[in-house]
């Protein structure tokens, strides 16, 4: 059984789900490689002091494609994969919470 992170989030609709994508899709595109690069080098910085079960816990929360989203390279390949995650999470439309999650978490950090 899979092991869902409960959240005290309130629900959001479809529209607003992609209001809140599109504007971090948005932000993502604006920014220049060396804002990315820096934000990239923190992102790492930051997880190289957490411990082995700070960094799985993370990244359980984010979800494996949001690992991909944060560890990418430039501000289109997050962008893409962002977009990615959008489109499956389309097709799995009751699992707000998880999707919630890992957008809250790469959120925090782009």
């Amino acid at each position: 059984m899979p092991n869902y992170v409960q959240s005290n989030l309130p629900k959001e609709t479809i529209e607003q789900r992609e209001h809140r994508l599109s504007l971090i899709y948005e932000r993502l595109l604006n920014k220049s490689a060396e804002q990315c690069e820096y934000r990239l080098t923190l992102i790492r910085e930051r997880l190289s002091h957490e411990s082995a079960e700070q960094h799985e816990y993370r990244f359980s929360l984010a979800g494996p494609q949001s690992a991909q989203v944060l560890l990418s390279e430039t501000a289109e390949e997050r962008a893409i994969l962002l977009t990615n995650m959008h489109a499956r999470d389309n097709r799995r439309l009751p699992n707000f919470e998880q999707f919630n999650s890992a957008i809250n978490v790469f959120a925090d950090v782009a």
